[in-house]
């Protein structure tokens, strides 16, 4: 895949958030539907294991 990066400052920023939000958005819906259903700590658990799954599958995306 390839990435055309950003030249300035604004488009460092806003690729960094996007980045951030591709990862930890989908973990915070998980934490906050699954805290209705079960525990606090199987909440923790599935939003983790949410961040982590999306960190494996942008590397594998982003290798050539």
């Amino acid at each position: 895949m390839n990435i055309k990066l950003p030249n300035n400052e604004l488009g460092a920023a806003l690729l960094f958030l996007g980045c951030l939000a591709v990862v930890f958005g989908p973990s915070v819906v998980v934490y906050f539907v699954s805290s209705f259903f079960v525990p606090t700590w199987v909440s923790i658990v599935l939003a983790t294991m949410t961040v982590l799954a999306n960190c494996l599958f942008a590397i594998k995306i982003t290798k050539n």
